[in-house]
């Protein structure tokens, strides 16, 4: 009579068992587009972008610190079709070894830092190119001191986490601090 009860249990927990693992087969297996689909989708919605930091300016108006964005070329080389043309362009642009970045270009990745910190004419140039995963769009902001070295020991500077050190932007930094908000990446 009590052998029967567990035998029941067990064929329970083993068909419970099947209809989970049915289930992770059916939602990995034959869904895997929909939700792969799904999650590039929501990949870059909102972000949390960093404002920017506040001036420093000498009585004359004159400004002793000031925050820039600070433009960087990214390419996705997976997306790109035709990596001969993306990387002549490349290299004619901002006279680099044509070989190095179409090595770059050849690689399985998602994304690889092409420059650092081009100017906007460039930036423009590389979007008006219509060449296919190129992104010159993303940008850092980074503290610039327009009068290099003067009064610099009164403004002090900003440490790697971009808090104030010393000085002016150290005392300071609760009211210069950027304050971070919700954006579109």
């Amino acid at each position: 009579m009590r052998n029967w009860r567990i035998n029941l249990f067990f064929i329970f927990v083993i068909l419970f068992g099947a209809a989970i693992i049915g289930r992770l087969i059916y939602l990995q297996i034959f869904l895997k587009d929909y939700y792969l689909a799904l999650a590039q989708g929501q990949k870059n919605i909102l972000a949390i972008s960093n404002g920017k930091r506040g001036n420093v300016f000498l009585s004359g108006g004159q400004i002793l610190a000031t925050s820039v964005k600070k433009f960087s070329l990214y390419a996705y080389p997976k997306r790109i079709e035709k990596k001969e043309e993306a990387a002549n362009f490349i290299a004619k642009s901002f006279s680099l070894d044509k070989e190095l970045i179409l090595s770059i270009l050849k690689k399985d990745t998602d994304l690889e830092l092409i420059k650092d910190d081009i100017s906007e004419e460039v930036q423009k140039l590389v979007k008006d190119s219509g060449i296919s995963g190129l992104d010159p769009t993303q940008s850092t902001m980074v503290r610039k001191y327009p009068q290099k070295e003067m009064a610099s020991q009164i403004i002090g500077f900003l440490g790697g986490e971009g808090v104030g050190q010393y000085g002016i932007e150290g005392f300071y930094n609760d009211v210069l601090e950027p304050k971070d908000s919700f954006g579109e990446n």
